[in-house]
């Protein structure tokens, strides 16, 4: 994969990513009233101006023009403006809305940000996208090694009880299938198994697809069972710069 490639479509899929996230926040406006659960008027900040829910909304709105205008017309100016927005968003929530995934977005976010304004610079826009590669490689591994130290998720107990006793809307049928002691258990090790074995995908290109193809599969499980759409769309934002860095490697 060229350089170009990785840099287009890492914006293509982060500001996609950003797009749904900023949808997402417009049809749950109704909960940012000083009377509702996301209160405005009991922060404390100097951007306090941009809490206010009119002008929150208005800022949404452009973040949505912005990422269809970044998806037609590849301009830093319009990456930059995303990030504004979304960091803007997650201090008005006190940090982050979707915690890991909003981590993941601004990562992104900021390195496509300087790889944009590095043009005639590859060494720089090269470091970039390994940065993204290596924090990519590093959740996955990270969250493999602190749960396979935990018996509960060796046993598949914790992930029995993440998916049929938590405050997650999980399907009935999946619950069902947990219900069966062999069943979640090979499940929690096939994800430990994912999870420890990901930094792997560096060795070879024919790897490093296969890879993005579990995360992928394992993402959009996630989505079925937990919800959990943002993390898939911020994820995978970052296999272009994966993928990059593999075929790097393997010159």
């Amino acid at each position: 994969m060229m350089l170009e490639t990785a840099l287009a479509w890492t914006q293509r899929l982060i500001l996609f990513a950003t797009f749904w996230q900023a949808l997402e926040l417009i049809l749950i406006r109704q909960y940012f009233g000083n009377n509702s659960v996301w209160p405005a008027h009991d922060l404390r900040s100097k951007l306090h101006f941009f809490f206010k829910p009119r002008i929150f909304l208005a800022l949404l709105g452009l973040q949505l023009i912005a990422c269809l205008a970044g998806l037609i017309y590849p301009s830093a100016l319009f990456v930059i403006f995303v990030l504004f927005t979304t960091l803007i968003a997650s201090l008005r929530f006190r940090g982050t809305f979707n915690g890991g995934s909003d981590s993941m977005t601004v990562l992104i976010l900021v390195c496509l940000s300087i790889a944009k304004l590095s043009d005639g610079w590859p060494r720089l826009q090269q470091a970039c996208l390994a940065y993204i590669a290596f924090q990519l490689i590093l959740s996955y591994f990270v969250a493999g090694l602190a749960k396979v130290r935990k018996m509960s998720w060796r046993s598949g107990q914790a992930l029995k009880e993440l998916l049929c006793y938590s405050h997650y809307i999980v399907p009935t049928r999946l619950q069902k299938i947990l219900q069966r002691p062999g069943l979640s258990r090979a499940l929690a090790l096939m994800t430990l198994g994912f999870e420890l074995l990901f930094p792997l995908v560096l060795i070879h290109p024919m790897i490093c697809l296969s890879g993005i193809a579990l995360g992928f599969l394992f993402h959009a499980f996630n989505v079925w069972a937990l919800g959990l759409n943002r993390f898939l769309f911020a994820w995978i934002s970052g296999y272009p710069a994966l993928l990059y860095c593999c075929a790097l490697l393997s010159r």
